[in-house]
């Protein structure tokens, strides 16, 4: 038996899509952290595209090709929002997380829309070879500066 919708949960701003972002570790043990910058950088941008972002530390772990199961902490980062506005933004956060793949030099950044998630590649390996003693803030600068002067 489903239970009835209570009296004060309607459709009224019902914000039914959900787009999350898994930010991994960095390069030289940059670790994701609440209030770290990278971590800051992301949801500036989240809160600028869809109004708001939750955001929360959590572990993840996956097989690796050689068959060893890795685990490692990230940042996970969640928006609401309309389907109108996610479509407007959809090529966006896409390039957000290959922005991120290749400045935390990772094979890639999980995603996920709507409980569906999706491996985005690194955008081009230029950035993975990053200056040496870069660090959180310098990565988290960069990519409010590069996403914010590109346009997407």
């Amino acid at each position: 038996m489903i239970p009835q919708t209570p009296p004060h949960f309607t459709n009224q701003g019902a914000l039914p899509r959900r787009f999350v972002i898994y930010v991994p570790a960095g390069p030289r043990g940059i670790q994701p952290t609440a209030d770290g910058p990278v971590t800051e950088a992301v949801a500036t941008i989240l809160c600028d595209r869809f109004g708001g972002v939750t955001s929360y530390p959590a572990k993840g772990s996956f097989t690796r090709d050689s068959g060893a199961m890795q685990t490692e902490s990230v940042m996970v980062l969640e928006s609401y929002c309309e389907p109108g506005v996610w479509d407007t933004n959809r090529a966006f956060m896409e390039h957000l997380a290959a922005t991120l793949a290749s400045l935390l030099n990772q094979e890639s950044i999980a995603c996920s829309l709507d409980g569906r998630m999706e491996l985005v590649k690194p955008v081009s390996p230029q950035f993975a070879a990053l200056p040496p003693g870069q660090d959180a803030e310098s990565i988290g600068n960069y990519l409010n500066w590069l996403l914010r002067d590109t346009g997407t």
